[in-house]
């Protein structure tokens, strides 16, 4: 066992170093708390992440700093938008490629952003239709997180 986690009855990691989870019966996420921040996601009917919140805490008092809210088409896990900050209206809708999968990206002033994904499935170019918009590239990593890759500079680790 590692030092600084701790699990519940069920085996799902309830405190990591500088962070403590909790969960819904259905074991997804419902809050993950980190310092000062926290994040809080709530589900629709289907079980699926409809919105999620985030705040900050100044001397006990915690204070919303954003909100995403998402959009299903269908039965499907994937939004078709999303509203990316509910206090501004911003909001990003997911494009379907010809395989199904996600293709594009697009906002409500116009920006289209192609996602371009390797063999495995994983967004690994998003490349803005805007030329004057530099690409970026994603190298997923085995934990599931995403490394951004600045344009001409290898990843740490490669050659």
């Amino acid at each position: 066992m590692n030092a600084g986690y701790t699990y519940d009855a069920f085996g799902r990691t309830t405190a990591l170093p500088g962070s403590t989870l909790a969960y819904y019966a259905t074991d997804l996420v419902r809050q993950q708390t980190a310092g000062t921040r926290r994040q809080t996601w709530a589900l629709d009917s289907n079980q699926r992440f409809r919105s999620w919140t985030t705040e900050s805490n100044n001397a006990g008092t915690w204070t919303q700093t954003a909100s995403k809210l998402n959009h299903y088409d269908s039965d499907a896990d994937s939004p078709r938008w999303i509203v990316e900050d509910t206090a501004t209206g911003v909001l990003t809708r997911n494009v379907d490629g010809l395989d199904g999968n996600l293709g594009a990206t697009t906002t409500k002033t116009g920006e289209t952003v192609l996602q371009l994904a390797n063999l495995h499935g994983d967004i690994t170019l998003q490349l803005p239709v805007d030329t004057a918009v530099a690409p970026t590239v994603l190298d997923p990593l085995e934990e599931g997180q995403e490394l951004v890759v600045e344009p001409g500079v290898l990843p740490e680790g490669q050659a």
